[in-house]
């Protein structure tokens, strides 16, 4: 059964394709997420190709291909950059490439960019400053973290690691 009816009844239908692609992704099929999504990549019309170029660099990043991951995320972030999900992704890329520095910058321009900055940045910039050393950016954020999303798991996730930045600091 085709979890997304309007592909089957119409196949140029790219926004189907690439939603189809993302619960691909979803439930860990990225060999068949990676195939819908360059489907609608291939539609010179679709017009949200930032949307289609995360995903695919999102199936690339959960695959741990990360030279594609890295690849389509920069595309996406080129394609429009406002488009927040990319600067997250692209950001997670580069941390698991150990570019901790240029991590940072990502998830600081993400930060600038999203309007309602997702807790997710924010922390995952708190804890690119502190693998890079910069415990006093590191603190900014993850306080930040605290401050601004109390009750979210990035809020716990950040106290946990203020505590470890203090005790460092002993």
């Amino acid at each position: 059964m085709l979890l997304f009816p309007s592909v089957a009844t119409n196949p140029k239908y790219s926004e189907a394709r690439n939603n189809l692609g993302r619960d691909y992704i979803a439930q860990g099929k990225y060999n068949k997420a990676i195939v819908e999504i360059n489907k609608t990549l291939k539609d010179l019309t679709y017009s949200a190709p930032e949307k289609a170029q995360t995903n695919l660099g999102l199936a690339y990043l959960r695959k741990n291909n990360l030279p594609k991951a890295r690849e389509q995320l920069l595309s996406a972030i080129k394609s429009n950059r406002d488009y927040c999900p990319a600067y997250n992704y692209y950001g997670q890329t580069l941390m698991k490439l150990k570019q901790f520095d240029d991590a940072s910058g990502v998830f600081d321009r993400g930060i600038k960019v999203c309007q309602n900055s997702p807790e997710e940045l924010h922390y995952l910039s708190g804890l690119s400053y502190y693998q890079t050393g910069k415990k006093r950016m590191a603190l900014v954020r993850l306080k930040e973290v605290a401050k601004l999303y109390p009750a979210s798991e990035y809020a716990e996730k950040s106290r946990s690691l203020l505590k470890v930045i203090e005790q460092d600091k002993q």
